[in-house]
């Protein structure tokens, strides 16, 4: 295999897992919202910046 064409399929990889992190990114941003939703809903305060929860999603990823 030459360079070019192993580059070719390593870009091509890549432009996969970038598609699927995408998908993944929008069903993450879909539950978020949810959730606000449900707090909403159920009368709990909403603070919908928790530098807390943050950090510790962060930690996990």
């Amino acid at each position: 295999m030459s360079v070019d064409n192993s580059l070719s399929e390593l870009r091509k990889t890549i432009d996969e897992l970038d598609s699927k992190l995408l998908t993944l990114f929008n069903q993450r941003a879909g539950l978020a919202k949810e959730v606000a939703t449900v707090k909403l809903r159920e009368g709990e305060v909403v603070d919908f910046y928790r530098p807390d929860r943050e950090a510790a999603v962060l930690r996990r990823v």
